[in-house]
């Protein structure tokens, strides 16, 4: 079975090669485009190997800016006692350059990436937190 990569960002076209990659690389990919559909894959006992969530994501009409710009963070602390549990590392891939928001996700992130990440780059750094957590 190959390990499993949660991947959470709202912007499907930009993310493409990224998950195209992770999966040629041998990867299990859930993409998701919404926090919330992220949750419910979780409700159903999946359990990831590692988490790549994207900071700022507008994922409702009527979600506040405030509400994009915390997305990733609010979904990581929500998540954040089954994802201790199962030992799932969390990869915070982000364009926001806001200081506030990137040490906020800096506390919850065992890295923060900053957009935009070379398909390649990003797979060897699934590779280093996974082969890392086995130690």
């Amino acid at each position: 079975m190959s390990e499993c990569v949660l991947f959470i960002d709202d912007n499907r076209y930009e993310m493409a090669p990224l998950v195209d990659r992770l999966r040629f690389a041998g990867y299990e990919v859930a993409f998701f485009r919404r926090p919330a559909d992220a949750s419910w894959w979780l409700d159903q006992g999946n359990r990831p190997d590692v988490l790549i969530c994207d900071l700022m994501m507008l994922t409702e009409p009527d979600q506040t800016a405030e509400q994009a710009r915390y997305a990733g963070v609010t979904f990581c602390k929500e998540r954040s006692r089954l994802l201790k549990e199962i030992e799932c590392p969390i990869l915070v891939l982000t364009g926001v350059l806001d200081r506030a928001v990137r040490e906020e996700a800096s506390k919850i992130a065992l890295t923060v990436l900053e957009k935009p990440v070379t398909p390649l780059f990003l797979v060897d750094e699934v590779r280093r937190v996974l082969s890392s957590r086995s130690k």
